[in-house]
């Protein structure tokens, strides 16, 4: 059914004109991307492109830089929410690592009207079988 949507025009009632904002907190390293309401990306930064490198990119501070280049990225191609119409309204955030809460309160600061949060971090439900028990 959302094949057809896809193809022939989407059903009346989807709701296409908004962003998503995706942030992924990893061990080493930050990455935000920002994409239309059926998953197109238009921006993608981490934190290599804000230039740290190595150990550095795994900081909260990474998390914050990354949000705000994301931000100033969007406004420099003069795509800003507010000439076009279309708002941020969902933000999705992937991991546990240190950055997250940094990169929530960037987007908080920046100015982006988020009406919708959700986490879409993968947990482990039973997982692999363990390697069996050494015998000495």
């Amino acid at each position: 059914m959302v094949a057809y949507w896809l193809t022939e025009g989407l059903h009346p009632s989807i709701k296409t004109n908004y962003h998503i904002v995706h942030i992924k907190c990893g061990r080493n390293s930050t990455i935000a991307s920002l994409s239309d309401a059926l998953g197109n990306v238009k921006f993608t930064v981490s934190g290599g492109h804000c230039g740290f490198r190595n150990a550095g990119r795994g900081n909260p501070e990474v998390a914050y830089q990354v949000v705000t280049e994301l931000k100033t990225k969007e406004e420099r191609c003069g795509r800003t929410h507010d000439q076009s119409g279309r708002g941020v309204d969902h933000l999705k955030l992937n991991g546990f690592e240190r950055g997250r809460t940094q990169a929530f309160w960037a987007i908080r600061a920046s100015g982006w009207g988020i009406k919708r949060i959700t986490d879409v971090t993968p947990i482990q439900r039973g997982g692999c079988r363990p390697p069996k028990k050494r015998r000495l």
